[in-house]
């Protein structure tokens, strides 16, 4: 007689299960393994589920569980990303709830379709900018002007300017109530919006200092009422250090809109 090793037991048991397994899913009969806990294995086929009563399998995740022997177990499919369920395998057949009574090894795969592929969305479009010369306000005051320029065929802002860019620094102090934002160029996107963002150092209040300028939004096409119209927001901010300490200074953010000269 041929003793063997616990390590070695252990490895004909689970040798003996992807065994079972696999045949199962053939459908070729196969005798019982002694001394093997009743266990169901589940295999999913393609983008599905499929989850069991009494509860145990929640597959994929958990995909093997080991039940008292004797227990009817029941499996239900479910689709996933539009799939359609085509039907079981191994223990079971047809498309309808699987029922398999677990006494030894027993394995049961269910088999899914893909779903329609999601067809691609048009990105959404407005009516790009007539080429010229654009002029408006922010702050609904006319000291407070914008203006820039729209390259042939409407592709880009070019040379944005707003002189007077009204400013407020915390700390508060004795420092410039206005400074001016200047963009060279920005891109306008195929759905008719543009953001444009620019840094630079420079000298703020007679010390070295930080600029950071937004100019961002986007074309509302013509209509009976008007023109064709350019809005957006506007912003600057300014870090800079005075007497040793960081100071900030913004304008926060400012809502403009522009028409074409």
């Amino acid at each position: 007689m041929t003793v063997l090793s616990p390590g070695r037991r252990w490895a004909t048991k689970y040798f003996a299960g992807v065994l079972v397994t696999a045949v199962s899913l053939l459908g070729i009969a196969m005798p019982a393994v002694a001394a093997t806990p009743p266990t169901l294995t589940v295999v999913v086929l393609g983008s599905g589920t499929v989850m069991s009563q009494p509860a145990g399998i929640t597959c994929p995740g958990t995909c093997i569980a080991t039940f008292a022997a004797g227990t009817t177990v029941r499996l239900s499919a479910g689709s996933k990303n539009g799939s359609k369920f085509l039907g079981w395998g191994g223990s079971c057949t047809g498309t309808g709830a699987c029922t398999v009574k677990v006494s030894t090894l027993t394995a049961v795969a269910a088999k899914f379709a893909a779903g329609p592929k999601p067809q691609p969305q048009p990105a959404p479009t407005k009516s790009l900018a007539a080429p010229g010369g654009y002029s408006g306000t922010y702050l609904g005051y006319d000291w407070a002007t914008v203006t820039f320029f729209v390259s042939p065929g409407g592709r880009s802002l070019l040379n944005i300017s707003v002189p007077s860019v009204a400013i407020a620094c915390t700390p508060p102090g004795s420092f410039p109530r206005y400074d001016h934002l200047s963009i060279l160029d920005t891109a306008i996107n195929p759905n008719g919006s543009f953001t444009a963002t620019s840094t630079q150092q420079g000298v703020f209040d007679n010390v070295s200092a930080k600029f950071t300028y937004w100019f961002a939004g986007y074309v509302e096409g013509a209509t009976p009422a008007g023109p064709v119209t350019l809005a957006g927001t506007l912003r600057e901010d300014i870090v800079f250090a005075a007497s040793g300490a960081n100071e900030t200074c913004t304008s926060n953010d400012q809502s403009w809109t522009a028409v074409r000269s």
